[in-house]
Order: structure tokens, then sequence, then C-alpha cells
């Protein structure tokens, strides 16, 4: 059958029970106190129907007209079931739970005499069963509905000198910030993932599409040994992970009966508190040992990233015999970051559930997610009929504010009043610079900061560097243009350099763009640059050691970019430039040293014939494609977001010299091909390597700024750039021959430290890695390098900072050692 035909079916069979004439079920769910029960599930038994409460504990469910067994539950509490007949008009039924009552196991005895928990047996058991429930939960297709509220409870008044201004927050930090509901139909097969999001609404934004995710709220199935859910570097063990025991001690709080059906309460206690693990509750059925329901707990000190906490709430319904599905999922969370504290929770009800799809071959794709482009314009009356979660006082609330202030908010006189605030010039703007902006016109004057861009080198002495740019953007079409001014002056050199460029992206979806810069500026012999120039400055004046070389370019370049197809970016570049050699002009610093003069401005040790590297001009062609295999990506009407590939990323660069043309000198053709990947080991950290093959096809003219360069370092302050080298000189193993680099290194992400008590509060990271690099002229040289990461701690978040040894080997000799930093996040 068709991919597409089978999509149609598919459609139609979710939709049929909405064929039908429905009844209004709807209530409210409260304790024996009368405190409301927030998202308890709800749904009829015998179908794949059900829904979700809202934070008020009020519910409403459409059904058929029919009689019908209704349950409701809430974990820690007894279910419910109602027998009701639903005729032709609207029913009210408020439920009251009671608290679970719960027996007492008996405590084990094993054959070594040594007491045992009952709960051990009970999760044994539930990691025998979890690979068969896993497939259970990994192909199906559901109707979906998202609903996110994130509440401001603080904000800070300035940061950095700079008003904080957020719509829909008052005076005092406080307000909603985002309010948003989605309906999504949602296909699976494990790994395999379609989501389609047929309607959206944001608070505040009518024409606005809502970033909810009902495919990455399944991703958080505690049927996985690890879950990888993007909140932390590692994943998060399972309770019921096969290796869950050495992570977990469990304890039987009781069993209950609903429907018949015996539940066990575990409690779930951490048996290290710095290990990525849960801490709370899981409910498992007896015989089947599938999981009933979860309520689990992560914190900071369990490795969530941003969040302060976060509590999954989960709740499995019977969609066929003997197969359960979650049917409501929910994250509630708080943060307080950088003076911003907040709240709130994302709720998905799941229905609908169709299980053990045929889906044909090609169904199935790179797009894991797609918002119609009609999405948003649903009125309120579509959404009174298919939002099956009510909305609380709250959130009326603030729909129907928003909605009257939308058209204020986007009025000339309020972004007028907004732009008069911010684009106050203050004095701290000298260092982090100065932003004109027009927020009606959609257009900004930015001017780059003067004390930043202080340089000191051996060629130009003093220097100051500063940025202008303008940049519109069309709201409608997310279409934009920048023209862009670097301005350069060297007092000891008395030149003046300036560049400008336009740049315009044409199509925003494809990253499509072109630009054409222009002007005379001085370049780094190595277009990567390598070189720091604020670390440069500290070396020359310090250390007098001028390792920053530099010539002069005089040029135009034309340059386009685009995705071609998904997981395709091509980029083509066409320069014509006059180099000039530059000379060193100061022998300044505060070392005055005669026995250590400052070496020449040429990258050392150079070829006979090049000494001087005589002005010359050059025509180039730079051609370069990058492939990600099988590409992930999320559509939007607007947007496209390119997410990961199961395979190795292949670049392809080809680079030509182009003799004749404009008198230009340089003859020759350079090909480099590579494979890029990052690789998650789960709890071991994740890899990272980056290997390529390069060689110059024809040599007849290469000029010192067309060798093939490597990222080198000679200070005490490693590159942050995956394919640099921690002690390789920058320009003593420059060739115009063939060679051969690779890169590794793998993030252990605290998996060794955390099992080290001293280490472990320190929460320290650990980093090993290799790089190695082979030329007809250097041989075989090979770095290893052993360091630890984010060993500073700013705030409550930001965790930053590296150090690393490094040992750097040629031909099997160790020829130099170092001790690094960087600056890393």
């Amino acid at each position: 059958m068709p991919p597409m035909r089978l999509l149609f079916i598919s459609l139609i069979l979710l939709a049929t029970p909405a064929l039908a004439q429905k009844v209004r079920l709807s209530g409210k769910i409260t304790d024996p106190a009368g405190e409301a029960l927030p998202f308890a599930t709800v749904y009829a038994e015998g179908t794949t129907r059900g829904t979700t409460a809202n934070s008020e504990g009020t519910y409403f469910l459409d059904l058929p007209a029919g009689t019908y067994k209704i349950t409701y539950r809430y974990v820690g509490y007894v279910t419910r079931t109602e027998n009701i007949i639903l005729t032709g008009q609207p029913v009210v039924v408020n439920v009251q739970l009671r608290q679970e009552s719960l027996q007492l196991n008996e405590v084990t005895v094993r054959a070594d005499g040594k007491y045992e928990d009952p709960a051990y047996a009970i999760i044994r058991n539930a990691i025998a069963k979890r690979k068969f429930h896993l497939r259970q939960t990994g192909n199906f297709a559901c109707e979906a509905y998202v609903k996110g509220l994130t509440r401001m409870l603080k904000a800070p008044k300035k940061i950095m000198g700079q008003e904080v201004s957020i719509p829909g927050i008052d005076s005092a930090g406080r307000g909603i910030l985002y309010l948003s509901e989605s309906v999504s139909k949602l296909y699976m097969q494990k790994p395999k993932v379609k989501e389609l999001m047929i309607s959206s609404k944001v608070s505040g934004r009518d024409n606005g599409f809502s970033f909810n995710h009902a495919g990455g709220m399944h991703e958080w199935n505690f049927y996985e040994n690890v879950l990888n859910t993007g909140f932390n570097e590692r994943g998060f063990v399972s309770p019921i992970a096969q290796s869950a025991l050495l992570f977990y001690e469990y304890k039987l709080m009781g069993t209950s009966e609903e429907s018949g059906q015996r539940v066990h309460k575990i409690g779930v206690i951490p048996r290290r508190t710095t290990d990525p693990v849960f801490s709370g509750f899981i409910y498992i059925q007896e015989e089947s040992w599938r999981i009933h329901a979860a309520d689990l707990l992560l914190t900071r000190a369990s490795g969530i990233e941003v969040l302060d906490s976060l509590t999954i709430h989960q709740v499995y319904i019977p969609v066929k015999k003997d197969h359960w599905m979650p049917g409501t999922i929910e994250f509630t969370f708080r943060f307080d970051v950088f003076g911003f504290k907040a709240d709130g929770y994302f709720i998905g009800s799941m229905t609908g559930y169709q299980v053990n799809l045929p889906f044909e071959k090609g169904f199935f794709s790179g797009e894991v997610l797609k918002v119609e482009a009609e999405s948003n314009k649903k009125d309120s009356a579509y959404w009174q009929t298919v939002r099956p979660v009510p909305l609380t006082v709250e959130e009326r609330t603030d729909y129907t504010r928003k909605d009257s202030l939308q058209k204020v908010w986007e009025s000339k006189p309020y972004l007028d009043s907004v732009d008069a605030r911010a684009n106050r010039f203050k004095p701290i703007n000298v260092i982090t610079g100065y932003s004109y902006r027009n927020s009606f016109r959609g257009w900004s004057l930015n001017f780059g900061s003067l004390l930043n861009n202080v340089q000191f080198n051996t060629v130009e002495g003093l220097v100051l560097e500063t940025d202008i740019g303008y940049t519109r953007r069309d709201k409608e079409t997310r279409r934009s243009f920048s023209f862009n001014n670097s301005f350069r002056y060297g007092f000891s050199g008395r030149q003046f350099y300036l560049r400008s460029g336009l740049r315009y992206q044409y199509n925003p979806v494809r990253r499509a763009s072109v630009s054409l810069f222009s002007g005379r500026y001085i370049s780094q012999f190595n277009p990567q640059e390598p070189v720091s120039y604020l670390v440069n400055t500290a070396y020359t004046l310090f250390d007098r050691s001028n390792y920053l070389k530099l010539y002069e370019k005089r040029y135009v370049d034309f340059t386009w970019r685009q995705e071609i197809t998904n997981g395709l970016q091509a980029t083509g570049m066409l320069e014509f430039a006059r180099r000039v050699p530059l000379f060193n002009t100061t022998d300044f610093s505060f070392r005055r040293n005669v026995d250590r003069p400052f070496s020449p401005n040429l990258p050392l040790p150079v070829q006979p014939d090049s000494i001087g590297m005589e002005a010359h001009n050059a025509t180039t062609l730079r051609l370069a494609v990058r492939i990600n295999f099988r590409q992930k990506y999320i559509s939007r009407p607007n947007a496209k977001i390119n997410l990961d590939s199961p395979y190795p990323t292949l670049s392809l660069h080809y680079r030509r010299g182009i003799p004749g043309i404009f008198s230009s000198v340089t003859s020759y053709d350079f090909l480099r091909v590579g494979l890029d990947k990052e690789i998650s080991l789960g709890l071991a950290g994740e890899s990272r390597f980056d290997i390529s093959y390069g060689t110059f096809l024809t040599d007849k003219h290469v000029p010192l700024p067309d060798y093939r360069h490597f990222t080198g370092n000679q200070t005490i302050i490693a590159n942050g750039r995956s394919d640099a080298f921690f002690l390789l000189p920058y320009y003593d193993y420059s060739t115009t021959g063939n060679y051969w680099e690779g890169h590794y290194e793998h993030h252990f992400n605290g998996f060794i430290f955390n099992k080290v008590p001293l280490l472990k509060r320190l929460r320290w990271q650990e980093v090993a890695g290799l790089h190695l690099l082979r030329t007809p002229q250097l041989g075989t040289y090979l770095e290893v390098t052993a360091g630890i990461d984010q060993i500073l701690r700013i705030g409550k978040v930001l965790r930053v900072g590296r150090l690393d040894f490094a040992a750097a080997f040629n031909g099997g000799r160790r020829v130099r050692t170092g001790l690094l930093f960087r600056m890393a996040f």
C-alpha cells in the first residue's frame, strides 16, 4: 500500500469517532477534603478514548451516545469506575477519589539468611519483561493533545545595565511567559517517528506556531534502559533498566487492587544521589509486570541541566487486551537562573490509540515533525470542540488579556516606546557594544565594542578595531538583509583597514544566502585563524612571543550557500585578491630582553622560494558540500530545524588557484575529504571524531596563504575547535603535499569521577583524546590528552573551564608536553 494511502486511511480511522454525534461528560475530580486532583486521568473502558483533567481537577470527555464504564485514576489514590449513560444532553459527574489503602507484604528471607524487601523480586520481574513491553509501546498511532505553560514568578529589572521588558510580565516580574496548545497525529515505529501538528495556539500570538512536541514526550519511555531526552549529557537510568539494581534501592510501599488487578507501589531510591537517576515511585502490575504509573523526580543533583527540578508523572491505560499505553504524560518544572525564577508544566493527553500497525516502507522519513501552515488559523469554536483538557481560570484570563493586548504590542507607538528605552546609550555600551533598533520597521543598527577589540601585535602595534552593521528582517517571510563594515587601525603600522559586505538570505527554510564582500584588510596565513588576537596580545607584550603572522589582502569575494535537499549543504565562493606582505613595525613589549628578538612576520619555517612572500594576485574558487545521511528534521511553515543523523557527516572541499584571471599567479588544485560524528554512549559519555584526508592534486604554484595549514597551538590557552591540536606549532608542518588528520575525544561526563567520594561533589567531568597528523615531511605526529572539564561554577547553572594535560610524540619519541586551559562551556 502506498505511504500516502496508508496515512490517509489512518487519519480517517483516527477521526471516525468524531463522525458520530458527541455527548459531553464533564465534572471535577477531588480528594475527600474537596481539594482538586490536578491532571487526573479519565478514560472510557473498552475504548481508546480518554482525557486528562486540568490543574484545577476539571475534566470533560466527548463520547458518542451510549453506556460507558468511565475510569478515574490519580497516582496515589484509589481508582474509581462509574457506569454512565450518555444520551443527548451533557452529563456532569463530580468524583471524589480516596487515598490508596496499601497492603504491606512480608519481608522475604534470602537463601543466605539476609532479609530482602519484596520490591526487589517485583523489580526483577519487571526487568525481565522490559524488552517485551518496550516492543509493545514502540509501534502505534494516536491523537495527541499537548498544553504547555511557563509562569514567571520573578524577573530582574536589569541585566548588565539593560532594562528587562517581557510582554505579559508585570512590574513585579510575574505573569505567564508561555501558554500554548497543540493537537497532533503521532505515528511511531521505534526508532522512527512521525508527527503532524494539525492545530496550534499560542497566547498573545495569533500568527505563532507552538513549540509543543508530542513525540518528544514519548521519548520518556521507562522501558528504555537509558532515557536520552536532551536534559543532560548522559541520559537518565530507568528504574527498571537492565542495570537498575546497580543504581537504585527499592522499597515496597504496599499493594492495592484496581479493577481486579493487583498493583505494587515501589519506592525508588538512588544509591548515589549524584548519579543520573530518578527518585519517587513506580507502580508495577502483578503477573504482567508492566508499568501501571510513574511519579518520578529529577533534580540538579541527578544531573538535570538548567532546571532546578523536573517531575514526570505518567499514567498507563489499556488500549486493547494485554496492551497498555501512556494516557497521560505530565511534566512539572521549576528553575531559577540569573534572577529569572519560574515554574510551569507540559501536559500530554494521548487518545485514539492504534497499535501494531503495518507501516509501509517509506512511510517514515527524516521529517519527525511537521507543523501545518494553517495550524494557527483555527478559531475559538474549533478549540472548544477539540480541546480535551479544560482551560483553567488563569489560562482563560491569559488568552483573553493577551489577545486584546496583541494589537497593542504590535503597534508602532508601543514598539517605539520599547525601543526608546532600549536605545538609550549607557557607558557600559563602550564594552558591550551598542544597538539602535526600529522594531516596527524590522531593522537595527549595531556598533561593535571599542574596548573589547583593543589588540597589540608586532606588525601594527596598538590596534583599535570595531564593526558597524545594519540588519533588516521581514517579519512575514523571515528573509533578511545585512550590510556590515569592519574598521581597523594600527598605530605603529599607521595603516587604516576597511572591509564591507552585503548579505541577503533569500530562503530561510533552506538557509539559502548570497554575500558580496570587498575591502583592504589583514588576514592570518591560516584562514582558520588558530591564533587568538587577545592571547597573542598577551604573549607579545609579556613573553615577547609574536605568534600572529599576517598579510594584507585587498579582495572581492562572492559566496553562495544553500541546503540543496535535506542533509545536503552546498557552498560556493569565488575570490579575487591582491596579497601584500607585511613586516614588523614595532619592537615594544613590557619584557625588555634583547636576547629574545621577535620572529619575522612569516610562517616559520618557510620554504626557500617563499621567503618574503612577494606581492601577488590570486583568483581562488572554493566548492564545498556537507552530507548528513538520513538527517532528521522538523518542518515549520517558516523554518526548518535540522536534527541529528545516525551516520557520520561526509564533507568534501575543493579549492582551485586559477592562473591568469586578473593576473593571478596561483596554480593548484586541492581536495579534502572528511568524516565527523558525535556518538552518544549513554552513561559512559559521548565521543566525537573528525578524520580527513587531503592532497594537492596539482601544485604548480602554491603561495604561502594557500598551503594546507593545521590548527595548531603554542600557548597555554587551548583552541576549542574539534579539529585543533594542543601542542602542534602553528606553521612548522604546513604542507603542499598529502596528509592524514584525525581527532578523537571522549567526554566521560562524570562516569568515573561520579564514583569517587571526594570528586563527585565537585561535579567535574573527565575527558580524554587522541590527535593524529601524518605528512611526508613530518611523519607521524600524535598527541595524547587527558583533562578535567567544567571546573569552575558561575551561578547555579553555568559551569565553565577545562584543564588538559597533553603529550606530543613524533616518530614514537615524545617531543613536548603541556598543561592547557580553555573557557569551555
